[in-house]
């Protein structure tokens, strides 16, 4: 069960990050756009926190720089 809820998260983390990177060229501009990538950075915090959970803090981390390097 665990296995399948990491590759959730994984794939959770790829497509949050993915839409961060997506703000940084879309069209929004200023203010809208700085505090759209930063919810989902702290969205993928979240994410990684809950990864922790399962795999540990380390491996979390690994884990998620791994997903990022993916998109």
């Amino acid at each position: 069960m665990s296995e399948s809820e990491v590759r959730r998260l994984l794939k959770e983390i790829e497509l949050t990050y993915q839409a961060a990177k997506n703000g940084l060229t879309g069209l929004a501009a200023g203010m809208a756009r700085h505090e759209f990538i930063s919810a989902k950075m702290e969205k993928l915090d979240k994410q990684r926190e809950s990864l922790a959970h399962i795999v540990g803090a380390d491996r979390a981390m690994e884990l998620l720089v791994q997903a990022i390097e993916n998109v």
